[in-house]
């Protein structure tokens, strides 16, 4: 018997001799079960959205060599060899040092077991019971998924949402604080930056804690400075609020990928990612079309004119009746400033409590290791086995780690031909969309003399044409189902591309159209025809440049989607700034053209990828791993 079997009490030695004898017969079980379901449609482990299975081995490999230069001392204290054994030392870092120095800490020697030589087998991990675990998020009854989907796609759209529902008060925003509208318009512009850094902290944290808690916690912190808006004395504590509510409250646009990545497998998630699409460009579109103030004859605001969508219908009671509370006692109680853009930021903040209370109730993790983690949690305190663990436990998370993947990779990467061009499109995108808050009002109320509201309303068009290119993804995606199939369930990343190379002309027209028939004298369904092949053009790009990056770049696609997210949220909060002079020096017409000409520009990117792609991704090291011949 080994020494390290007679240094333990009779009981220890008893039940490691079992577990010996039945290690074989359980790691081949539990190695055949793993292996036949993660060959399946869990294979895409590079959806960007989780550590891959390298990044744990990495880790796992760093606390090994740790313990290296205590190996020599670990045989020649036992007497024999262990070369595959893992002690376990206290490593001190720079961290514990001044703790410890600040704290008065004692000199500790290293940690030590008699166990401690003896490394973990398969048998105590804990993992999911094969393909058809209902416990596994991708084999949740539909209408749970259907629920999960609908709930994080309206936190999304209620974080798009207050993106946008601050530019229906800017002319008040800039009157009460003595400003210009231009400067006024800082509100969605620092908004929209905190959009694109929020996501390069909230991304990594749900890797570590789950989607949640990362999704949920960010989102009432959000809420906080929604609220804190609507109170703001001053111009500067407006702006300070506008920023770190969009820095938190793009927790849910940052995540909700990820969720559709645990909940569906690449057969599907195409689909679900044309909801999430939807909810990305309804967002804007719902909050500057149907929360327009109206104003009294005394100049009190007495009413929003609020139109609740279908989709919003299900919790409008609750809706209605906490906004007119909370509205009521604002009011009596004298907070805030009595405009139609605390109203707007009070309603905004309503909305979103609304459905982050329903979300409290009714979400549930879905991150497969966190819930690999509970499970093994539960299973320890039901069978006394304490030595049961999951394989996310044994990830040894950094700092530096997180920080390579979310904020120096994404640098790395973003100058890759690929990702640069692909980002660029759809960050531009991104930009003409959120220009149009602005360009909107200027062709429908000031050029053609609309009221306000009813001037707001075209903005329905550009959801419209993002419903018909939901469509056209769908459609796509049973394509994509069939090379995927042939090629072995691989990704295939150029079929993503044929909605991209039929949005770009639509995208690049639709702008020509509606800048050169905004004048009073063409019919207005010219110009919202327009919006509408705008918004089509919109959501083919949008959709197909996500999934084209995550196919290429498959391990590193998290690192591809951050450097995305933070290029589009930069051009989205410069956009804005613009249109106004841009309108009003030159017209609706010329500065059309000059959007739409750099749209035509950029019309040959998709195409050049379809056909030289594959090409361009085995020259990259980044994009390498992506070719399978």
């Amino acid at each position: 018997m080994p020494r390290s079997e007679l240094d333990l009490p009779t009981e220890e030695a008893v039940s490691l001799q079992d577990l010996e004898a039945n290690k074989s017969r359980r790691s081949s079980s539990s190695s055949s079960d793993s292996s036949n379901w993660n060959t399946g449609a869990y294979n895409d482990e590079y959806d960007g959205h989780r550590p891959s299975r390298h990044e744990l081995q990495q880790s796992v490999s760093r606390s090994r060599s740790r313990n290296e230069q205590l190996r020599a001392i670990s045989r020649g204290q036992d007497g024999v060899s262990t070369s595959f054994s893992r002690p376990l030392t206290q490593t001190i870092s720079r961290r514990d040092t001044i703790l410890s120095r600040i704290r008065t800490r004692p000199p500790l020697p290293p940690f030590d077991h008699p166990l401690a030589h003896r490394p973990t087998s398969v048998d105590v991990l804990v993992d999911f019971d094969g393909p058809d675990d209902p416990y596994r998020p991708i084999n949740w009854p539909t209408k749970k998924k259907v629920i999960t989907t609908s709930l994080y796609g309206l936190c999304t759209m209620t974080a798009a949402w207050a993106s946008s529902s601050y530019s229906s008060g800017t002319p008040l925003v800039a009157r009460q604080f003595h400003v210009d509208e231009e400067v006024a318009t800082l509100g969605t512009t620092l908004f929209l930056l905190g959009f694109g850094i929020g996501p390069l902290l909230w991304a990594p944290l749900s890797e570590v804690y789950g989607r949640r808690a990362a999704v949920l916690i960010p989102m009432f912190v959000g809420i906080c400075f929604s609220f804190g808006s609507a109170v703001s004395k001053d111009f500067q504590t407006l702006m300070l609020t506008r920023f770190f509510g969009a820095f938190f409250a793009s927790a849910p646009v940052t995540n909700t990928g990820g969720v559709l990545g645990d909940l569906y497998d690449p057969s599907w998630r195409g689909i679900a990612m044309a909801g999430y699409a939807i909810a990305v460009v309804g967002g804007p579109c719902l909050g500057e079309c149907f929360l327009k103030p109206r104003r009294h004859a005394m100049g009190m605001v007495t009413s929003c004119q609020v139109l609740l969508c279908p989709l919003l219908s299900w919790f409008s009671p609750l809706l209605v009746g906490a906004g007119m509370l909370i509205l009521l006692l604002v009011h009596h109680s004298g907070v805030g400033t009595d405009t139609s853009a605390d109203r707007t930021e009070y309603f905004t903040g309503i909305l979103q409590a609304v459905v982050l209370l329903f979300a409290v109730i009714f979400i549930d993790e879905s991150y497969p290791p966190k819930l690999l983690v509970s499970k093994a949690q539960r299973l320890r305190h039901e069978s006394g086995n304490w030595a049961l663990h999951a394989k996310f436990e044994e990830w040894d998370v950094s700092i530096g780690e997180l920080a390579r993947k979310f904020l120096l990779r994404p640098i790395q990467i973003l100058v890759t031909p690929i990702c640069f061009l692909v980002a660029l499109y759809a960050s531009f995108c991104y930009g003409i969309l959120y220009m149009q808050l602005g360009g909107v009002p200027i062709i429908f109320h000031e050029n053609r003399g609309w009221k306000p509201f009813v001037a707001s309303l075209p903005f329905s068009c550009v959801l419209i044409g993002s419903l018909l290119g939901a469509v056209i993804n769908v459609y796509n995606q049973t394509v994509y189902n069939k090379a995927f199939r042939a090629a072995g369930n691989r990704p295939v990343p150029e079929k993503r591309l044929p909605p991209m190379m039929l949005g770009s002309v639509l995208f690049s027209g639709g702008q020509f159209l509606m800048g050169w028939t905004a004048t009073p004298s063409v019919h207005w369904i010219c110009p919202c025809i327009g919006l509408v092949l705008l918004g089509c053009g919109f959501s083919t790009i949008f959709q197909s440049a996500l999934n084209y990056l995550v196919d290429t770049f498959t391990q590193y696609a998290a690192s591809a989607v951050a450097a995305n997210t933070f290029m589009r949220s930069c051009f989205a909060g410069g956009f804005p700034l613009a249109v106004g002079p841009l309108y009003h020096n030159i017209g609706v017409g010329p500065g059309s053209s000059i959007t739409g000409g750099f749209a035509a520009l950029l019309i040959p990117v998709p195409f050049v990828f379809y056909f030289f792609g594959k090409e361009i991704r085995r020259r990259s090291q980044w994009s390498r791993g992506s070719v399978h011949d």
